[in-house]
């Protein structure tokens, strides 16, 4: 496929994970966790990444959101060189979000739903007034009452609840894309069923370009425009 259209092109993508054993550490072998990956990402779609437990998946999101370093690769967003001059990291982490497999722990449980949904964009330098705004249309949509959940911590949510925070945090900075690892794979199908028409919905409505991992085919088959096997 060309990489003329795509949003994200990804090249030789490579991470490697040192093995230590023996008594003073040494390195002993190296677990080839992802090991050469390339793909492209056109604005628009969903991209399904579907592969059996111990393939790499949750790595390569880990790489692609630059919250692991590759050993080697190159990775560009619109054309541009991610970790640049022209496209800084910073840059960068405002136009790619992740919504994490582990919904409970990927929240800060100092903070109220409200604060957790907002924090993200505060840290990028929107103003507290916008932010405190798109918190509000986000935590709406998702279907948090906010006299029921908006003064809550995240350990007095239910996984369902607490995944939907997650989908409601992810959007705020505006990004362009966003990597989903596993978003409902904790989930029972009839929560599982209204995420993923919230998912589609969000995607509708800001325009969204989606790279859904999963292990589940039926998932990928009701997500996907494309798959890709690892």
């Amino acid at each position: 496929m060309s990489s003329e259209g795509a949003i994200l092109t990804v090249r030789d993508l490579t991470r490697h994970f040192p093995v230590r054993g023996g008594i003073q550490g040494r390195t002993v072998k190296k677990m080839h966790a992802v090991d050469g990956v390339d793909l492209e990402v056109m604005a628009g779609e969903t991209l399904g990444v579907v592969g059996e437990s111990g393939c790499g998946k949750s790595t390569t999101a880990r790489l692609l959101m630059h919250l692991i370093e590759p050993d080697v690769g190159t990775l560009h967003f619109d054309g541009k060189l991610v970790g640049s001059p022209e496209l800084p990291l910073k840059g960068y982490g405002r136009q790619v979000q992740m919504v994490f497999q582990v919904s409970n722990s990927s929240l800060n449980p100092r903070l109220t739903i409200e604060d957790n949904i907002a924090f993200g964009a505060r840290v990028h330098g929107t103003p507290a007034r916008e932010a405190l705004a798109r918190t509000h249309d986000l935590r709406d949509r998702v279907g948090l009452d906010p006299l029921r959940f908006a003064g809550r911590y995240p350990h007095e949510l239910s996984g369902g609840q607490c995944q939907r925070v997650n989908i409601a945090r992810a959007p705020a900075l505006r990004p362009r894309v966003l990597i989903l690892d596993e978003a409902v794979s904790a989930l029972d199908k009839s929560v599982e069923a209204q995420v993923l028409n919230l998912l589609a919905d969000l995607k509708a409505e800001f325009g969204l370009t989606y790279i859904f991992i999963s292990h589940d085919l039926n998932v990928l088959r009701f997500a996907s425009d494309r798959v890709m096997v690892m």
